[in-house]
């Protein structure tokens, strides 16, 4: 499933295509999209996939991977640049500066940033006096960026060698806090932030360290190549389903966090907002948290580890009590069974 755009926020494609002195109808016919798709009264919803398509193209005409929505130009190629300088004994955490660097030293201003810390591995956009190229562009900023944050969330992925969605714990966009529009926004399973001081992406901190997996610089004429195909892991928040209900559960049941307090912390969220995000999936922390420690408290058991020592890892005041939460779930003692799995109901 891909992600449908509101014309709101595709409309300022409008005012790219004409910097890049291209014909907009014929633009459009070129990509196989209705002339009137970036127009109201259109009937064709323009995608993801359409506008990531449309960007592409002005990159190829323009020369330029801000598609003239900078009054500097970054030449093609910039990115494949920075990402052929990312050698394989990097981690995430210093791939993200050199590209922040790299962006800075090509804009001329330092709009890109990194923030680290043992909770925390941001990158940060804060276009505060950037040189937008057109005046009507820097009013409509806000959709262009959120969709640069979701190519840098898709880049960052193929750095890592995996999907980050569930290592998302916040994003923040200056769009102000009233205005409920984003299309982009709607991306994300983490919790949104409007109206805040800068654009960014907040990943768990624990992903700082990885390390960097070689990548195809070659793939990539601008950064919004590294979009393709994102929405198909990711648009499961988009359109609801159960994304809480089964982050509680994966923090319980790696260990992460036990607590309702820990567990909303690692989400970016509060207590109280986590109850109504679960209530909302059906859910509630007291089940899940039982069938996490559980299932956990069974995989400990079956490789052999002593009641005593699951007790502590699974934040049991003594055994006594494990043992008793342990018999109220499976109907079986931990001794029994550890003696015999086919004496625990499944």
């Amino acid at each position: 499933m891909d992600l449908r755009l509101d014309l709101e926020d595709v409309s300022f494609v409008k005012t790219l295509i004409q910097g890049c002195n291209v014909e907009c109808g014929a633009l459009l016919g070129e990509l196989d999209l209705p002339g009137d798709c970036l127009e109201p009264g259109g009937t064709y919803r323009v995608s993801f996939a359409d506008y990531v398509r449309i960007l592409r193209r002005l990159v190829e005409v323009s020369g330029d991977e801000t598609c003239t929505g900078s009054a500097r130009r970054i030449l093609v190629g910039t990115t494949p640049f920075l990402l052929g300088g990312v050698s394989k004994n990097t981690t995430l955490r210093e791939a993200f500066q050199r590209l922040a660097d790299g962006y800075n030293f090509a804009h001329g201003g330092s709009y890109n940033r990194v923030q680290a810390s043992s909770n925390r591995l941001i990158y940060i956009v804060d276009d505060t006096d950037f040189p937008y190229s057109h005046a009507d562009f820097s009013r409509d900023r806000h959709p262009f960026i959120e969709s640069i944050l979701v190519s840098l969330h898709g880049l960052f992925g193929r750095l890592a060698g995996q999907s980050l969605a569930d290592r998302v714990l916040r994003v923040t966009t200056r769009r102000p806090a009233d205005d409920p529009r984003g299309s982009f926004l709607k991306f994300w399973h983490a919790p949104v932030q409007r109206g805040a001081e800068y654009y960014s992406i907040q990943y768990d901190g624990r992903i700082a360290d990885w390390p960097v997996q070689p990548i195809d610089e070659a793939a990539y004429l601008s950064i919004f190549d590294a979009a393709t195909g994102l929405l198909d892991d990711n648009t499961e928040a988009a359109s609801g389903g159960d994304y809480w209900t089964r982050r509680t559960g994966q923090l319980i049941t790696s260990g992460a966090a036990i607590q309702s307090e820990a567990v909303a912390a690692s989400l970016g969220l509060s207590p109280a907002t986590l109850r109504r995000r679960l209530a909302g999936e059906g859910a509630n922390f007291r089940s899940l948290r039982a069938g996490a420690l559980n299932a956990r408290a069974r995989r400990l058991l079956a490789l052999g580890e002593p009641a005593h020592k699951v007790a502590a890892a699974l934040g049991f005041a003594d055994l006594r009590s494990f043992s008793r939460a342990f018999k109220g779930w499976n109907r079986v003692t931990p001794t029994a069974f550890q003696a015999g799995p086919g004496t625990a109901q499944e």
